[in-house]
């Protein structure tokens, strides 16, 4: 029981950091988006681990899938 819980609570963690990171990415795409913004999400991307890094949408989707 404990295992599913801490899987379940994974799950929905990946979730939110991969909406997150999309929402960021949405952001970024406006082109009426000042530059000192985008270096803000940038950063914010980087200290969370999520710039670049198509793992935490695979790990979500992996996990789903198992």
């Amino acid at each position: 029981m404990c295992s599913s819980l801490a899987r379940y609570e994974s799950i929905k963690c990946r979730k939110k950091l991969s909406d997150f990171n999309d929402y960021i990415c949405s952001i970024k795409g406006k082109a009426d988006v000042d530059s000192r913004w985008i270096e803000m999400l940038d950063d914010l991307q980087k200290s969370l681990g999520l710039e670049n890094n198509p793992q935490v949408f695979l790990s979500f989707h992996n996990l789903l899938a198992t």
